[in-house]
């Protein structure tokens, strides 16, 4: 158990052939949410109330290791945080992230290192930040596609998602595919900074997934927050014809609007 100060949530891949060990998969990759000063969650009211009008998203990434060609993720992204915020999203990117390939496996100590020297803006009367890593390589755990690791810092791991989406004989490896992974573990892991769901952001509707180690989740498989978006969802829908969920759902903007007002 991770604590305060690691407090981690983490977005998991499972290969669809892999259900069968699916609780096995988030035991091992997953951390039960405790909340604190500085985890995941702990600046939920800056971002979601508060007088300030925009949040800055500042990106930093490596080398190939950002969004998509159309920018429909970064789009949609902007889309929904505004949604929920009810605030200004600006984002600023930058590739200064190191490049170690997609096999390398990142440790929590790096991510953290990562935030505090690439980040570079901070929080002002009228902004507050949020700081995102997009690395070309995967965590050190297991089938882990993003993690919210820090009060404003969450990171998201291409290697992991170009594997993943390229599993099952190349069916998945397709780039229109892959940036709509991208889109919902971004949305996801900027969900849990927000405070979504239960940590420690209230619920006005009880739909928390409460499995050991898979808490601050929905019960609701339409909502970008539900606890198997990519697992479940995800890779069903990359096969078919249905999109990856990527939307906040109305008890997630509930949630927000009752401290909003």
């Amino acid at each position: 158990m991770l604590n305060r100060w690691f407090a981690v949530f983490a977005v998991l891949l499972v290969a669809s052939s892999g259900c069968a060990t699916l609780t096995e998969a988030f035991r091992e990759a997953g951390d039960q949410f405790t909340p604190g000063d500085r985890g995941p969650g702990s600046k939920h009211a800056a971002y979601l109330a508060g007088d300030t009008d925009t949040i800055l998203v500042e990106i930093s990434h490596s080398p190939g290791a950002l969004w998509d060609q159309n920018r429909n993720a970064e789009d949609h992204f902007i889309q929904q945080i505004e949604r929920i915020t009810q605030k200004n999203v600006e984002i600023v990117s930058k590739q200064e992230l190191p490049r170690h390939g997609q096999d390398y496996r990142y440790s929590l100590q790096e991510l953290r290192d990562f935030h505090a020297e690439y980040q570079e803006h901070e929080d002002s009367e009228d902004t507050v930040v949020m700081h995102a890593l997009f690395l070309d390589g995967k965590y050190d755990r297991e089938r882990v596609a993003g993690v919210a690791f820090g009060a404003e810092a969450w990171a998201l791991f291409m290697g992991e998602i170009r594997d993943i989406t390229c599993s099952n004989d190349a069916l998945l490896c397709d780039g229109v595919r892959e940036w709509r992974v991208v889109r919902s573990v971004a949305i996801h892991e900027a969900g849990h900074l927000l405070g979504l769901v239960n940590c420690p952001l209230p619920m006005t509707h009880d739909r928390e997934y409460t499995q050991d180690g898979d808490q601050c989740h929905s019960t609701n498989e339409d909502s970008v927050m539900y606890w198997a978006v990519v697992v479940r969802r995800g890779l069903t829908s990359l096969i078919g014809e249905q999109d990856v969920p990527w939307q906040f759902d109305q008890h997630d903007l509930n949630d927000a609007r009752a401290i909003q007002q």
